[in-house]
């Protein structure tokens, strides 16, 4: 007698779940208990449709939505501009020059570089070389942006070897019946030219290292942000401005004269002017050095 076959079930379909009829979701039924076969299935049709996938479905879970673009840092830049990263790598090496002056004690350059310019305000020995007669002469005084702080620090260490031109007119014996608002006004100076200096010292590495950096593994630049420290050299300039007033006394009357160079008791300098405007084209130039991702 011949041997009766078993049934066997047909071939599994290749389609999801959601592709078949209810015939065929009962024929087919204990193949779809299985879960690995749920995810064959599954993701055969999503290979077909041309839908890529971030991962396989788990034990019994659905394939996983298609991959996401990929999310690039906020601090990426697709381009960098040199010539803009160049431009504030001058100012902040211009600005650290401007520092420097003080103590090369060149006459001929502090009208330049200077924050104040007092009119008549020192005193110096001339020597005639015929007749080796010394007379005395009364000059400007040049108040550089390193001298206010050297002042503030010869307030306190007295035999500091140090001139400043900054303690001999407004605080060596002027601060004893001195307003408040002076007093506030004399050492917030020479802090606010220390805080310039140190982040014109800090901006002159960071444009270095942008100037000279790549491109990082995912094809971008990484942006070196310049706009804090321009935004608190500009302050801090505006304090050296306002500062000033009050140091000579002159306050917000004498303004017009103290910025036009026409005062008799204090006058701003060119470097004043220096410390007012560079961080401004600082933070312009930071702003376009480097060209936004296009999404």
């Amino acid at each position: 007698m011949a041997k009766k076959n078993k049934n066997v079930n047909p071939e599994p379909p290749k389609k999801s779940i959601n592709e078949m009829t209810d015939s065929e979701f009962i024929t087919y039924a204990d193949y779809l208990s299985s879960p690995y076969y749920r995810a064959y299935v599954n993701a055969r049709v999503r290979a077909e449709a041309g839908v890529q996938s971030e991962r396989g479905a788990g034990y019994g879970g659905f394939v996983g939505a298609p991959v996401a673009p990929a999310v690039v840092p906020k601090n990426r830049r697709a381009k960098k501009r040199g010539f803009f990263l160049f431009l504030i790598m001058l100012i902040m090496l211009l600005t650290v020059a401007i520092a420097v002056t003080y103590f090369l004690n060149i006459a001929t350059i502090d009208q330049y570089v200077s924050l104040y310019k007092i009119p008549d305000g020192k005193e110096i020995e001339v020597v005639d070389e015929e007749t080796e007669e010394v007379t005395t002469e009364i000059v400007d005084a040049y108040v550089a942006l390193t001298d206010a702080p050297v002042g503030m620090v010869k307030n306190f260490v007295s035999d500091l070897s140090l001139e400043s031109e900054y303690y001999n007119n407004f605080i060596d014996g002027k601060l004893d019946d001195a307003e408040a608002m002076k007093k506030i006004a004399v050492f917030a100076v020479p802090v606010a030219a220390v805080v310039i200096i140190v982040c014109a010292v800090i901006g002159l590495i960071k444009a270095l290292v942008a100037l000279f950096s790549r491109k990082k593994s995912d094809g971008y630049y990484k942006k070196v942000r310049f706009g804090f420290l321009a935004i608190l050299m500009f302050l801090c300039g505006l304090v050296l401005a306002v500062g000033g007033l009050y140091v000579s006394g002159l306050g917000f009357e004498g303004a017009i004269d103290f910025l036009t160079l026409k005062s008799e008791v204090m006058q701003a300098g060119y470097g004043l002017y220096a410390m007012i405007g560079l961080p401004i084209l600082t933070f312009i130039f930071t702003c376009v050095a480097y060209k936004k991702i296009k999404k």
